[in-house]
């Protein structure tokens, strides 16, 4: 009986370092569980509301955006320096803009198709983004001119977010109630600028999403502005003054299935703003609120 004890502690000894420690009593593991050949889809619908006062006339513009992509993944390495890191490719189905973005309607068609190469490493955070580039020539071929609007309209920072958002924010391991981890991204404003946002998650515990029990993160943020990097064009901000009242939002994790289900975000700020023009220098408020969902889907059959 002793001898048959004995090798049942060494089996358990051999299996424990074959699968790791698993989470002490009262924490979870959030963790993507990827595998070769996995596909799924990203929807992401953005809602943005802005005034602008120039000249002291207000303009109020209203934009709901739908984006879909589809997520393969290429490769996940098990083992060596790289153990944990993963290779995607991207693709953009669609873009459907209403209100105040339809005036792009014709760029959101020629998008439309663009392939990017996507690699990450073990806490899915990007190390390499290919694709833009292509993306780019894809939209306003080879003159100089319109590549220049479309990459202040368009930045890669932009075409990044959907995968930072929805896999960089979970933690690098298991965590309890109330424990807390810090993720950076940024937030284009267009031609204004855009945001460096320090993120803070939080896990909240078990919630309920629509009846189903699943890990519920919590989110806030502090963000500093950044002036644009504007190629190409005759205007200038040569100052500006920006608050943030509100960024915070939530996340749904699947555990078990290991994948992201829902984020909801929400952000709201004022600006003032001295730009330079061909004709002088002119003064722009601005007021603007954002909401954002996020979700993962299995594909359509």
């Amino acid at each position: 009986m002793s001898r048959m004890l004995v090798v049942a502690a060494a089996v358990l000894v051999v299996v424990a370092n074959l699968v790791g420690d698993p989470p002490a009593y009262g924490q979870v593991e959030l963790k993507w569980k990827l595998v070769k050949d996995q596909t799924f889809v990203i929807e992401e619908v953005v809602t943005i509301q802005q005034t602008i006062k120039v000249a002291g006339k207000n303009t109020k513009m209203k934009t709901k955006q739908t984006k879909l992509s589809t997520i393969r993944v290429l490769e996940v390495v098990m083992g060596g320096d790289e153990d944990g890191s993963v290779k995607l490719e991207m693709r953009l189905d669609s873009i459907m803009a209403k209100g105040a973005g339809a005036v792009h309607a014709g760029i959101h068609k020629k998008m439309a198709g663009a392939i990017f190469q996507v690699s990450l490493n073990s806490k899915m955070q990007i190390t390499k983004f290919e694709g833009y580039d292509a993306l780019v020539t894809k939209v306003a071929g080879g003159v100089p001119h319109d590549r220049a609007v479309f990459q202040n309209l368009v930045t890669e920072e932009t075409m990044r977010r959907t995968i930072d958002e929805t896999f960089s924010i979970v933690p690098d391991g298991a965590v309890k109630v109330l424990d807390t981890w810090q993720r950076p991204t940024t937030l284009q404003l267009g031609p204004l600028g855009k945001l460096a946002v320090e993120r803070t998650f939080s896990y909240a515990g078990k919630r309920r999403l629509k009846g189903t029990l699943y890990d519920k993160m919590l989110l806030t943020a502090k963000a500093q502005y950044q002036l644009p990097k504007i190629k190409g064009q005759t205007h200038a901000i040569k100052k500006a003054n920006v608050k943030i009242h509100d960024y915070e939002g939530s996340v749904f994790f699947d555990a078990t299935k290991g994948r992201l289900v829902q984020t909801d975000q929400k952000t709201r700020l004022t600006g003032s703003f001295v730009i330079q023009t061909p004709q002088g220098q002119g003064r722009v408020t601005l007021l603007y609120s954002r909401s954002s969902r996020r979700r993962v889907l299995d594909p359509k059959r």
